[in-house]
C-alpha cells in the first residue's frame, strides 16, 4: 500500500458514519465568504467538497484566501470544485488541465453529456432533450477527445 492510500484508509477510519456520508457533499454559497451554515457544515466534518462558482470569485488572492480558511475549518482535506458555465471551460480544458497538473493541483473535467443540446438553464429549470439515443450516445458517449495524462501527485 502506498502512502498516499494509506493516508485515506486512515483517515477514512476515524470518520463515523454521519461524516462518511458528508464525504459525498458538495456544498456551495453565494458571495465571497462562506454562510454560517456552509461553516458549520465544514467543522462538524458534513461536507466533503465545496464548489466556487463566479458568484465566489473576485481574484485569485482572494480564491487563495478562501480556499485556505475553508480548509482550516475542516477537520478533513477539502476538495475544491470550479464550476464556469457558457462553455469558456470546453474549449481551455485540455490546456487548463495541463497546467494545473504541472502546478501539482489534481485537476479532471466535468462532463454533463446532453446538457449542451438543452436550451434551458438546468440551475432554473429541468431540461430535456429529445436527442434520439443513437446520435446522443455519438455526441456524447466519450467526454474529450484527448483524455488528460495524470500529473505526477496523482501517480
Amino acid at each position: 500500500m502506498d502512502g498516499c492510500t494509506a493516508w485515506v484508509e486512515a483517515t477514512l477510519a476515524d470518520l463515523d458514519g454521519e461524516r462518511l456520508v458528508g464525504q459525498m457533499v458538495s456544498i456551495g454559497f453565494e458571495g465571497h465568504e462562506p454562510s454560517a451554515q456552509a461553516r458549520r457544515r465544514l467543522a462538524e466534518g458534513r461536507a466533503g467538497s465545496v464548489i466556487l462558482s463566479a458568484h465566489n470569485i473576485a481574484s485569485p488572492a482572494q480564491v487563495a484566501q478562501l480556499t485556505a480558511g475553508l480548509q482550516a475549518i475542516s477537520p478533513i482535506a477539502l476538495l475544491f470544485l470550479i464550476d464556469q458555465e457558457g462553455g469558456i471551460v470546453s474549449p481551455y480544458a485540455p490546456a487548463a488541465l495541463d497546467a494545473y497538473q504541472r502546478g501539482g493541483i489534481l485537476a479532471c473535467t466535468k462532463h454533463s453529456p446532453g446538457k449542451g443540446e438543452s436550451n434551458l438553464d438546468s440551475h432554473l429549470y429541468l431540461p430535456k432533450n429529445h436527442t434520439r439515443a443513437g446520435a446522443w450516445l455519438a455526441a456524447n458517449w466519450c467526454p474529450s477527445s484527448r483524455p488528460s495524462t495524470p500529473s505526477r501527485a496523482a501517480r
